[in-house]
């Protein structure tokens, strides 16, 4: 953590680390306090700036530098932060390192052993460790990484004197064992007592936590310990001797090995880049020709990454992928073999390799298992298969903008969870649609799907309805009725209007949400229902929320998945699209053969339909009967409002230049947003402007405030 009580970024020290303490920050190199500063940089000095010497005093000379870097915020603004810690007594310098010991000649998994004198020739020691990638740790301090994510760290340079370095030999074992790496030991003669006599603080040490049936850690501890028995024969700096791993054919991989890939997957955000990073690494390791993982259901092989040529690889691997298949087979193009891994749902996860000759490959095969293990978790395991998109989806929420790309995308995202669904728009846009449509994906579509309109029934009767009475519960219930949610027991229920519910519907609403349970009006007795809630509204819950209208606890019970439905309005590229699809259905309905002209589609999309979807199905509708059943269907047969919005009319009645001016403003931003599919950056840089002088447009033109009601926040 810095000054300020924010963390500070992994790559703050180049390569070295620092550690909080209860009494503050402390370089592990020297275990002496540390102190991060900053202040700001001007802008056109920034590309002069140098960074200051490592070792070069700070200040009045009681610090000396560490390490110092420039950061950028989003504004722009130059920052300078410099790390320092307190000079020593005698004084030495992080300055003029020497040659540094040969880290890259070290073979994966070995330990180096080095020798040093001084507090001097620890410090440039420790630079030349920062900059070959290692972090240098004194001996003292490696018990305070007991909370320390081990696994995530570089490997250690270990520091200190022979006694304080045997004395340190468990903390070192307990790191190596949590999945640290310790790749240097450096013993240092006439270090300050003061360096290795602080006692860690001990409020900072937690229980190690041991990884079990790895041998490649145990592999690691023995080489540990041998090192240390070994450190009498570690020669002076600059020239170190390699305590090598244990003997061992290929057939195994290396503790740094492991740890090194394990880290690389776990930097990957998507499972699929994940895949490819191990496929690699597997022809990597095993020396193999080709690689491949792959995951098997029944005993049919799915391919998730592959890297090499292939060769006749697809063959071998379905005959090896099959439940009763063995480990490995020989062909004509050379050995075959496979790891595998258990996964959920019966599935198996294969890793495959093939070498060109026997030997080669029975060397190493085993490490195939090693890396089924590995990736198991990164493997998208073939459950119950739900469709992306739900059959006649694109014949039941009609367009093809990007707007509704989108709004299919949340839609089939939204059926695949069990969570409560929101669904936001003005009147007439296709909310119960699109309810239906999350139904029809979900795992629920063979149960039942009710729906009730909470605007259409008054507070007394809407209680009755979703929640069902008793017979004599009040005047005129001569018998017990189930409410929907009994009737939707394991199905779904869609609440339209869901803002127009009364404060006690409300409150039982929120039971039923919390707990799951149903109490029909004048009953006693509560029952279990099981119900997936769908809701939509046509106004601001949140602005209910804030004038007490709406309860804020079942606004967030409700409010998990979120879709938006868009007004037609805003995509207007679609209305052609529901046109035609419209028409065709109506004209079917009542006999006609009449034809849209391509004017009257273009009149259609420049209007802009305050009722939305329910508004052009209906003027369709009406046309259809209106028109004659033969011949073409023009823009003069249209309404009188729908032909007469122009683009260049649109403003001819307004009371002045400025407000004519304005509302073409306003319709031309919404036009680009729409185009640009609501994303800012493209539709700004569609209008020639930059993010945020499109930002200050749309809220000096209201657009904000105007679609706060529709849009999600």
């Amino acid at each position: 953590m810095d000054w300020s009580g924010r963390p500070l970024p992994l790559g703050a020290l180049r390569c070295g680390r620092l550690l909080e303490t209860a009494t503050g920050l402390v370089d592990l190199a020297t275990g002496r306090p540390a102190l991060l500063g900053s202040r700001p940089i001007a802008r056109d000095s920034a590309s002069a700036w140098t960074s200051p010497a490592p070792g070069s005093p700070s200040g009045d000379g009681s610090h000396v530098v560490l390490d110092a870097w420039l950061t950028q915020d989003w504004l722009g603004r130059w920052t300078e932060r410099v790390v320092t810690i307190a000079a020593a007594d005698p004084p030495w310098a992080l300055a003029a390192p020497a040659p540094a010991p040969a880290w890259g000649e070290l073979s994966p998994g070995s330990i180096g052993l080095t020798r040093t004198t001084g507090a001097g020739g620890w410090c440039r020691r420790a630079a030349a460790a920062r900059a070959g990638g290692l972090v240098p740790v004194l001996a003292p301090w490696l018990a305070v990484l007991g909370t320390a994510p081990a696994a995530q760290w570089p490997p250690l340079l270990i520091g200190g004197t022979d006694a304080s370095l045997a004395a340190g030999a468990a903390s070192a074992e307990s790191w190596v064992k949590r999945g640290g790496r310790v790749s240097m030991l450096a013993v240092t003669i006439a270090l300050p007592e003061a360096w290795i006599a602080d006692t860690p603080p001990s409020s900072r040490l937690s229980q190690p936590m041991w990884r079990h049936g790895t041998h490649v850690v145990a592999a690691h501890t023995r080489q540990l310990r041998r090192a240390l028995r070994a450190i009498d024969r570690a020669p002076h700096c600059p020239s170190l001797v390699a305590i090598l791993p244990s003997a061992g054919g290929r057939d195994r991989m290396t503790h740094l090995e492991l740890l090194d890939i394990s880290a690389q997957l776990e930097e990957v955000r998507r499972d699929e880049d994940a895949l490819v990073v191990a496929c690699r690494a597997v022809r990597q390791h095993a020396q193999a020709e080709h690689a491949a993982i792959l995951v098997a259901r029944n005993g049919e092989p799915r391919l998730l990454a592959s890297d090499g040529p292939p060769g006749d690889s697809i063959l071998a691997w379905r005959q090896l992928c099959r439940a009763d298949a063995p480990e490995a087979l020989a062909s004509a193009h050379g050995w075959h073999a496979v790891g595998k891994q258990a996964l959920d749902h019966d599935a198996t996860v294969c890793v495959y390799a093939c070498w060109p000759t026997r030997d080669t490959g029975q060397s190493r095969q085993s490490l195939l298992t090693v890396f089924a293990r590995l990736v198991a978790g990164r493997v998208d395991v073939p459950g119950p298969v739900v469709p992306a998109v739900a059959p006649g989806l694109e014949h039941t929420l009609v367009g093809d903008s990007v707007v509704m790309r989108d709004v299919r995308a949340q839609i089939a995202l939204a059926a695949r969870a069990p969570f409560p669904v929101l669904i936001r728009g003005e009147s007439g846009c296709g909310k119960e649609l699109a309810a239906r449509a999350i139904h029809a994906l979900g795992q629920r579509r063979h149960r039942r799907c009710s729906a009730i309109n909470c605007a259409a029934l008054p507070d007394e009767l809407i209680e009755s309805e979703l929640f069902g009475h008793v017979r004599g519960a009040f005047t005129g219930a001569a018998a017990d009725r189930a409410g929907l949610f009994d009737e939707a027991d394991g199905g779904t229920l869609f609440l339209d209007e869901v803002g127009e519910l009364g404060g006690r519907a409300q409150a039982k609403l929120l039971r039923v949400l919390q707990d799951g349970e149903v109490r029909r009006v004048g009953e006693n007795q509560a029952r279990r229902v099981d119900v997936r809630m769908i809701a939509a509204t046509n106004v601001s819950l949140e602005e209910a929320v804030r004038r007490g209208t709406f309860r804020a606890d079942l606004f967030y019970r409700l409010d998990v998945v979120r879709v938006r439905m868009p007004a037609l309005r805003e995509r207007r590229d679609d209305i052609p699209m529901l046109a035609r699809h419209f028409w065709h259905d109506c004209t079917a309905r009542v006999g006609s053969r009449a034809r849209l002209d391509a004017p009257v589609l273009e009149a259609l999309a420049r209007h802009d339909w305050p009722g939305n979807v329910r508004q052009l199905q209906n003027t369709l509708a009406a046309l259809a009967v209106r028109v004659p059943p033969r011949g073409r269907v023009g823009v003069d047969d249209l309404p009188a409002d729908v032909r007469g919005v122009q683009p260049s009319a649109c403003y001819a009645g307004r009371s002045g230049l400025d407000a004519a001016r304005r509302e073409f403003e306003a319709s031309y931003v919404r036009e680009a947003l729409t185009r640009a599919g609501g994303r800012s950056s493209l539709a700004a840089r569609d209008l020639g402007l930059t993010r945020q002088g499109l930002s200050k447009l749309v809220r000096r033109l209201g657009l904000d405030e105007e679609e706060a009601g529709s849009r999600l926040p």
